[in-house]
């Protein structure tokens, strides 16, 4: 088994969409209507991780601040990665700290209360 893809509701496709393309690096694969109420967004990381993007005229207001899924990526470099998520001004932007072992952390989140957590491996 495999898992095809990571679905994260959201009320902003544009601004979703834009977020993972232009800060995360994520490539747009497709963007579809299928209904009138419906829109959907699948991305795709560099390693080849899928995201699911959907919007839904008839959900409430997505709220994923109380969500229990975060999605982690590993980084090669914790301060570079700061860097470039303050300047592109991210949500709930940390600073980064080190855990016991070695291992480097940052969270933040993206446009739709996503925890996005980014990991350092030490060597």
């Amino acid at each position: 088994m495999k898992v095809a893809f990571i679905t994260i509701g959201t009320n902003d496709m544009d601004g979703s969409v834009d977020f993972y393309t232009e800060t995360l690096g994520f490539d747009l694969l497709n963007r579809l209507t299928p209904s009138p109420e419906v829109e959907l967004a699948f991305l795709k990381d560099p390693s080849g991780v899928k995201v699911e993007l959907i919007k839904r005229a008839s959900d409430p207001l997505v709220t994923n601040s109380a969500c229990s899924v975060s999605l982690t990526f590993h980084v090669d470099d914790i301060d570079t990665t700061h860097a470039h998520l303050l300047s592109r001004h991210v949500p709930g932007l940390e600073e980064p700290r080190v855990l016991p072992g070695g291992l480097k952390l940052l969270l933040a989140k993206d446009p739709n209360g996503v925890v996005l957590g980014f990991i350092e491996e030490g060597n």
